[in-house]
């Protein structure tokens, strides 16, 4: 159950970096949003062995985590759940791509070394620009531009209640974890024991709270669909992403 306080926190502290007060910040949501895309797209489709353009590419998140005052440990962390499947392809490459590309002071460095080094730090930049978009954009403000993106608006409808039944699910559960351990003095966490009942009720729990906030909403005149109040993009902000978005893909042709 120390996933779930982890979980809790690390929500919190999501929240609490989106609703920041920098320059970075009060960027337009599409327009960080769009670079966001360009980004990934210029750095997963850099060749393997064009070491040199990807480790340019650090440049961005070297400018963007101070300036966004994201501490760099917070952003490593988010790299852990993908670093399994990352550790598995660079072991592979290593051992079986095993051509010699050069020596360095005696060391013969192989395809398969380049390989794993190139993936490693594709995932790294990836995930991290990920988390400097989301680090820096409030929730709502990134699902209100998939409207503008011409998302269908069911999707967006589905994408909303989902994250508020996440937020209901993740706070019931936090409440029965700190009513289980009042009345089990001495336990860490839930025992397996009880993980079935805990379980159970957590699901009828969330699904009738989550029944009574729609009916809420409902009552409120909600219609299915879920309106936003979108803010005006500035020239400025507009021809500020052109011009990076242009510079990262001639960057990516010419590098």
């Amino acid at each position: 159950m120390k996933k779930i306080s982890s979980s809790i926190s690390q929500m919190i502290s999501l929240d609490e970096l989106s609703n920041g007060s920098s320059a970075f910040h009060k960027l337009h949501p599409l327009v960080k949003i769009i670079f966001t895309l360009v980004y990934i797209v210029c750095t997963v489709s850099a060749a393997n062995t064009d070491i040199f353009f990807l480790c340019v590419m650090f440049i961005y998140p070297a400018i963007a985590l101070p300036l966004a005052d994201i501490p760099i440990v917070f952003a490593l962390k988010r790299i852990l759940p993908a670093l399994p499947f990352v550790i598995f392809a660079v072991i592979t490459n290593i051992i079986f791509d095993r051509t010699i590309i050069f020596y360095f002071y005696g060391i013969a460095v192989t395809s398969g070394v380049i390989t794993s080094a190139a993936i490693l730090l594709k995932t790294l930049l990836a995930v991290i620009s990920v988390v400097i978009l989301v680090s820096t954009t409030r929730a709502d403000e990134l699902i209100a531009q998939l409207n503008t993106l011409r998302v269908p608006k069911l999707l967006i409808s589905v994408t909303v209640l989902c994250f508020r039944y996440l937020n209901t699910l993740v706070n019931c559960a936090a409440d029965m974890k700190n009513a289980y351990l009042l009345r089990a003095y001495g336990n860490k966490g839930v025992d397996i024991r009880d993980s079935g009942k805990f379980l159970g009720s957590l699901i009828i729990r969330t699904a009738d709270k989550a029944q009574r906030i729609y009916g809420a909403m409902t009552l409120r005149g909600f219609d299915g669909v879920v309106y936003f109040k979108l803010r005006k993009i500035k020239f400025q902000e507009i021809a500020g992403v052109i011009f990076l978005s242009a510079l990262l893909i001639l960057l990516r042709v010419f590098l």
